[in-house]
């Protein structure tokens, strides 16, 4: 499961509330299309924001100091970007100070993977520092990809108050995930990576390597 098939799950799982805001949405070159997000939120209103200027930027803000007015945000993307903020808990701040009371966060970030400047790269964290950042939320869904002890990727979706229903949320989330990889795992692309990483660990005898690489764990907080 790539980063975004995590926001596409969430957003087909949970009525996300608008405006809708992207920090860190600057499409590089490198990547192309493959961070385009607000072609899934069709008939949304969807703000593209980041530091510079650039492909799917509609808006510059440092998020560290949004220029946004409290409670005006419905949802906030944070994908891949956490690791190149300078202050991450000042941004955490931020995003918390403009989220709507009904507001919802949803964030990814790498653990495991090498430096990669855009223009910075600062940190990685584990679930627990996903846990603490996101300590002001009511509630919080924090997953791993990966070995226990050393995930490739992290997610986190926060509600800054509580949510009806939360616990059949999480099992409905849960559920849709486990189904989406196992479905990539059985289709092409999954499959080459799985026959990678398969002869990787043989060759190497990591034999962890090869039955973890895929494997999903999420928690729920209140």
């Amino acid at each position: 499961m790539n980063c975004r098939d995590f926001v596409v799950i969430v957003s087909e799982v949970i009525d996300l509330p608008e405006p809708i805001y992207e920090f860190g949405s600057r499409q590089v070159a490198d990547q192309g299309e493959f961070t385009n997000l607000r072609c899934f939120f069709k008939g949304k209103y969807y703000v593209g924001c980041d530091y510079v200027s650039g492909t799917g930027v509609d808006k510059i803000e440092n998020i560290m100091s949004l220029s946004l007015k409290d409670q005006s945000v419905g949802t906030c993307l944070l994908i891949e970007s956490l690791e190149h903020i300078e202050n991450p808990f000042i941004a955490l701040g931020e995003i918390y100070r403009v989220l709507k009371p009904n507001g919802v966060l949803i964030l990814t970030t790498p653990m495991n993977f090498p430096i990669h400047d855009y223009p910075y790269d600062y940190w990685r964290f584990t679930p627990e520092g996903i846990r603490t950042l996101t300590k002001s939320f009511e509630i919080k869904i924090v997953g791993s990809q990966g070995p226990v002890d050393f995930p490739h990727t992290l997610f986190c979706v926060a509600f800054k108050s509580d949510y009806p229903a939360i616990e059949q949320l999480f099992e409905k989330l849960c559920k849709r995930l486990d189904k989406d990889m196992r479905q990539y795992q059985q289709g092409r692309f999954g499959t080459i990576l799985n026959r990678y990483y398969t002869w990787k660990a043989l060759i190497s005898l990591n034999l962890r390597e090869w039955i973890n690489r895929n494997q999903l764990r999420f928690n729920l907080y209140k």
